[in-house]
């Protein structure tokens, strides 16, 4: 069943990966991307795999969560790295390119500020996750410090991005407001994508869709720097969904999930499209809303919503199978993408 239900995937993965190369068949440098960086990664994943494995970057399951999760535990973890670091790397050699073109100095900022917050929400996740391995448990940085480390990274990223919402705002309260506000949005994002990292597959796939929408608004609205790393990243997280849909060879880790939603919501402040994340990431706001209610119920009458947050996991004690909520995650995610597009990209 296994077989099955893993071929089946592939064969959907593939079929959307080629439609939405088609769709951005007018823009070949976006398609030269997204081929370069799926191509590299794709050859080393199982490489690398073996690496963490002799490693022993494994990762350890939570007692507290779902038990038939305990057979995950020895699986490779941190596999972020791999497609954190190709986009970072390609991406520097492009900005590298774009300094001797004429290409505007906004979009050099766009490109420099969108690689940043890949490397270091990817370094905060790293080092959660060389944590959890070195000590051989689920427990890695403290909350606060890496709540801390997460609002020191995005507010570097607020200074050096060409696109800042609170200097157009009117007055000191308003622009104030408005920089909190992207800041928790970016934070927000982060922790929301972290949060649905939690079966095989669920948030890259998540992810990947909602990275094709990010990549064709840019297009419309000529953003180089979204089309450029998201069509690396996308490219990247296609090669290693591959190895990540159940059963799992490998997990993405903090390092993967903190720098990734980081960089969702990043990019939809670039291109001035906030409140569209909250519509094509509605699996990571539910995901994410699932856990406070859960939170906050409890610590205040002592009753749960759920049987266990986050959603995912409320769904898997209710009988769902980790294929299942895949699929009808993806299908609410490429849903709300495509009425999303209507709105914004059309009009």
């Amino acid at each position: 069943m296994k077989i099955k239900e893993n071929f089946l995937f592939k064969i959907i993965f593939v079929s959307y990966i080629v439609i939405f190369t088609l769709i951005i068949d007018r823009i070949p440098l976006s398609m030269i991307l997204i081929g370069t960086s799926l191509a590299i990664c794709w050859l080393i994943y199982p490489f690398f795999i073996k690496f963490l494995k002799k490693e022993k970057d494994v990762q350890q399951i939570k007692e507290d969560g779902p038990t038939w999760h305990e057979s995950k535990t020895g699986t490779p973890t941190m596999g972020g790295l791999l497609f954190i670091l190709v986009p970072i790397l390609l991406g520097i050699s492009f900005t590298i390119y774009y300094l001797f073109t004429q290409v505007k100095l906004d979009q050099i900022r766009g490109i420099i500020s969108l690689t940043f917050v890949l490397l270091a929400f990817g370094l905060i996740g790293f080092i959660d996750d060389y944590k959890k391995v070195s000590k051989n448990q689920n427990l890695g940085l403290r909350a606060r410090d890496k709540f801390i480390l997460q609002i020191l990274a995005g507010l570097i990223y607020l200074f050096l991005s060409p696109t800042q919402p609170f200097k157009n705002s009117k007055g000191l309260i308003i622009s104030g407001l408005v920089f909190l506000f992207a800041l928790i949005w970016i934070v927000g994002f982060s922790n929301a994508v972290n949060l649905t990292d939690g079966i095989d597959g669920l948030a890259s796939g998540t992810t990947l869709i909602v990275l094709s929408f990010y990549i064709v608004l840019a297009i419309k609205r000529n953003n180089t720097a979204v089309i450029l790393i998201g069509s690396l990243l996308f490219g990247a997280i296609s090669a290693f969904l591959w190895f990540n849909f159940k059963p799992a060879q490998i997990f993405m880790g903090d390092l993967g999930s903190l720098s990734v939603g980081a960089f969702l919501a990043a990019a939809s402040i670039q291109l001035n499209a906030i409140w569209s994340l909250l519509f094509v990431g509605i699996i990571f706001v539910g995901e994410t809303l699932s856990d406070i209610i859960q939170v906050g119920v409890h610590h205040f009458t002592g009753k749960r919503v759920f049987k266990m947050a986050p959603l995912h996991h409320h769904l898997e004690l209710s009988g769902w199978s980790e294929v299942k909520i895949n699929y009808v995650s993806y299908g609410i995610t490429l849903i709300m993408t495509i009425l999303t597009s209507i709105i914004l990209i059309t009009n």
